[in-house]
């Protein structure tokens, strides 16, 4: 909730910093490490969002205006999958690297953090400590499904707010609204916009036509 109120006030995507504080804070933890693991589960969601960005292209089930928009949607879930999953692979595979301070990242890292008055050595050490993944593949798994049941969740938020108002749609429609707000809210934050899953939703519900909306 801190983290919500946080990009509330200011809409620049840094619940994960506030949260990532408050957490350090209570347990006695190091925020950096803290923060790397906030950073790991946003680059998890990224991946899981990127799938079901593809099933929604793959189904057909978008909208049909000018323009191509399952393309658009196939190729933004694709760059996504890459991105994430680059992101991914990159922290495990050099987090021995980051920790050393021979390499030119990390004294280039140093110096940056130099600037700000903070330690660089310790700052990397802090976040190579957060770079985990469990050993036992059920405990992988469930990070993976619950990933999956966040965004299954997600999507029935417009469920729950259009049977308040006697509305509903094709199980289809929850999907794409949940894609296309989703990556709305992606593009607003890049462009400094606030409101942007706000927006995306009415634009993707005005996309949908009133011929899909069925009256209960």
């Amino acid at each position: 909730m801190a983290g919500n109120g946080a990009n509330v006030l200011v809409p620049l995507g840094i619940s994960p910093l506030v949260r990532s504080w408050l957490v350090a804070r209570m347990e006695g933890l190091k925020m950096g490490t803290v923060l790397i693991t906030t950073i790991i589960a946003r680059f998890i969601d990224g991946v899981v969002f990127a799938l079901f960005a593809g099933l929604v292209a793959m189904t057909g089930k978008v909208p049909q205006i000018q323009g191509n928009l399952e393309l658009g949607l196939a190729v933004a879930g694709a760059l996504n999958l890459i991105l994430f999953g680059a992101a991914l692979w990159a922290m495990f595979r050099f987090r021995a690297l980051f920790g050393q301070d021979g390499p030119l990242i990390c004294r280039l890292f140093d110096r940056i953090a130099a600037w700000s008055r903070a330690d660089g050595a310790a700052l990397r050490s802090s976040l190579c400590e957060g770079v985990l993944w469990p050993r036992a593949t059920r405990h992988r798994l469930n990070v993976l499904l619950g990933a999956f049941a966040a965004k299954i969740i997600s999507a029935t938020h417009y469920l729950w707010a259009g049977l308040a108002l006697g509305v509903v749609l094709a199980p289809s429609n929850y999907l794409f609204l949940m894609v296309f707000a989703g990556f709305s809210l992606v593009l607003s934050r890049f462009v400094l916009v606030p409101g942007g899953f706000i927006i995306g939703s009415a634009l993707a519900f005005e996309l949908l036509g009133s011929g899909l909306i069925t009256k209960i």
